[in-house]
């Protein structure tokens, strides 16, 4: 598979496709499944320690600048940030050049976007009291916003 991106084609193995395709549903089925049987707060701390283990997986936790790093780290992959500080939250959008051929293979009707987690664990670094507050995701990437929980 390809897609095609601002001019530049990208080749997308298939097996990639559908293994970026079950992390999107595993996640947001945890996540989904625990808002039902115990609340969303426990959900979204839930999501908060998958983030808290990316930042030390990714190695985030050893750098300076851990959200620079983790913006890096998935410009890499080809995505695009564009970000805005409202009051004391972060609104993210996220141009992602494999969402096109990726989410509507998606099951379920609630999705988490796997990148919004890396960007979660960064900012937890911080200030762990931070939590996504609001998530979703669209044909061009995702869209999702980090505030404290407080």
């Amino acid at each position: 598979m390809s897609h095609s991106e601002v001019g530049q084609t990208i080749s997308v193995p298939s097996e990639f496709v559908r293994y970026i395709a079950f992390m999107h549903d595993a996640i947001a089925c945890y996540h989904q499944r625990l808002t039902q049987v115990v609340s969303p707060k426990v959900a979204n701390l839930f999501l908060a320690q998958i983030a808290d283990r990316a930042a030390v997986q990714l190695g985030l936790s050893k750098e300076a600048d851990p959200k620079r790093a983790a913006d890096a780290f998935l410009e890499a992959l080809g995505m695009r940030f564009k970000t805005l500080k409202v009051g004391e939250k972060t609104v993210t959008h996220i141009a992602c050049p494999y969402a096109a051929i990726v989410h509507p293979k998606l099951a379920g009707t609630t999705h988490l976007c796997p990148a919004s987690i890396i960007e979660l664990g960064a900012e937890r670094l911080s200030d762990n009291s931070k939590l996504i507050v609001e998530y979703y995701i669209d044909h061009g990437g995702s869209h999702y916003t980090i505030a404290s929980s407080d």
